[in-house]
């Protein structure tokens, strides 16, 4: 078996992400600036569960369930986004990223269609 069968898609070594290993620089400075950061996260997390509250919001104004439509979407995006943090590979990374972009993004749009003037 060949070293390269080990390493996932991406050529990043199976003990890459332990402490101790030294890794990629350009991984290093994304995981220390991005990942890291509270200031990429929150807001984020803050506008997924603001879109989501509004979903809920519209079903008492309304007084309708049509509003919860996107709502499942809004939750995927806060899922991922959770997960996004915990990511330990880029193929981790790069999915949960565009689940989260998917998600709110598809959130975004179901909520267009909804509020459309009929």
């Amino acid at each position: 078996m060949s070293p390269r069968s080990r390493d996932d898609d991406s050529g990043i070594g199976h003990n890459a992400n332990r402490p101790g290993t030294r890794g990629d620089a350009f991984e290093k400075v994304f995981r220390d600036s991005v990942l890291n950061d509270r200031r990429f996260d929150v807001p984020l997390v803050a506008l997924s569960g603001l879109f989501l509250v509004l979903c809920v919001g519209g079903v008492v104004v309304r007084e309708t369930p049509l509003p919860l439509i996107p709502a499942d979407a809004f939750v995927v995006a806060l899922y991922s986004l959770w997960r996004l943090r915990a990511a330990a590979t880029y193929r981790q990374l790069a999915g949960y990223g565009w689940l989260a972009g998917g998600g709110t993004a598809g959130g975004l749009a179901l909520t267009a269609l909804i509020v459309r003037p009929r």
